[in-house]
């Protein structure tokens, strides 16, 4: 779906919160919000309702299956199991619908609400570690994750989390934003979006336009600063194209940079990455490690 679909899709379900059927009670305090593509967020303000024992699916993670054995349970599993039925009928005959089986693309059928979760309180990133940072990126989750730690999302052209992004504009971007921040961090959706899709050219394709028009050009600048300077360069999980899912497997990462002990040369690949090689328990130890330490 392109954004301005999903806006008008997501707009006109949450026009059914504000009106609801006869006998039933507006769900003022329940906001439903556009993002980026598919990806929206719905936000429960009421403090009311009971969301403790909810259990719901990510979507990539069951491709091609049933959903009736993935469908919300637990508290508040049934309002949510009411809202996927009321998209339904509110998608089955709508505008955006319509248009694209006029051109032959598949209609979007029913929102799927998952990846709950509550605000949290932690420290920015500037208290734990006395650098600012920002972000680059089109997925919302990313820049609310920036919003928690207190980087600046910065508003580069052309990112769409597909493989049609501009990716010589991200890297443009984030050599600017090496001018008046510590630490910029440029999160590329379109690897994991082809992977989903089961593409495998068109990832290849992604993460070598990540390594052309991101990676070189950022290596490049901070090398030629005459400043010290670290990269890291990773995924954030696997996306297995032959599953189409997200894998547990613990990610590679590749640094570079001013006092990093080179750890045997070899390319970075996957083959390369699935040998024995220094490692963290916990994806959180890696930050310091990179702002701070040695291999």
């Amino acid at each position: 779906l392109s954004s301005e679909e999903g806006r008008a899709l997501i707009h006109d379900l949450a026009l059914t919160l504000d009106s609801p059927a006869p006998g039933t009670h507006a769900d003022t305090a329940v906001n439903l919000l556009p993002g980026v593509s598919y990806r929206n967020l719905l936000v429960d303000r009421s403090g009311s309702r009971d969301w403790s024992g909810l259990t719901t699916t990510p979507p990539h993670d069951i491709p091609g299956e049933p959903i009736g054995p993935h469908l919300p349970t637990g508290a508040g599993g049934q309002w949510l199991r009411h809202l996927i039925e009321r998209s339904a009928s509110v998608f089955a005959d709508h505008q955006v619908n319509r248009h694209r089986r006029e051109r032959g693309m598949r209609p979007a059928t029913h929102v799927w609400p998952w990846g709950q979760g509550r605000r949290v309180a932690i420290k920015s990133f500037e208290q734990r570690f006395g650098l600012c940072g920002a972000m680059i990126t089109a997925v919302d989750l990313l820049a609310g994750l920036a919003g928690f730690i207190g980087w600046d999302r910065l508003n580069v052209p052309g990112q769409t989390s597909y493989h049609d992004t501009d990716y010589a504009e991200a890297g443009r971007g984030a050599v600017r934003a090496l001018d008046d921040h510590d630490l910029v961090c440029v999160h590329v959706e379109s690897p994991d979006e082809a992977a989903h899709d089961g593409d495998a050219a068109t990832k290849v394709a992604a993460i070598e336009a990540i390594d052309k028009h991101i990676v070189a050009p950022l290596r490049d600048a901070l090398a030629g600063s005459g400043d010290g300077y670290r990269l890291l360069y990773l995924p954030d999980h696997y996306t297995r194209v032959a599953s189409r899912k997200h894998d547990p497997t613990p990610v590679p990462f590749a640094m570079c940079g001013r006092k990093i002990a080179k750890t045997g040369g070899v390319s970075f690949t996957e083959a390369n990455a699935s040998e024995p090689a220094p490692h963290f328990t916990a994806g959180h130890d890696l930050m310091p490690h990179f702002l701070f330490n040695r291999l």
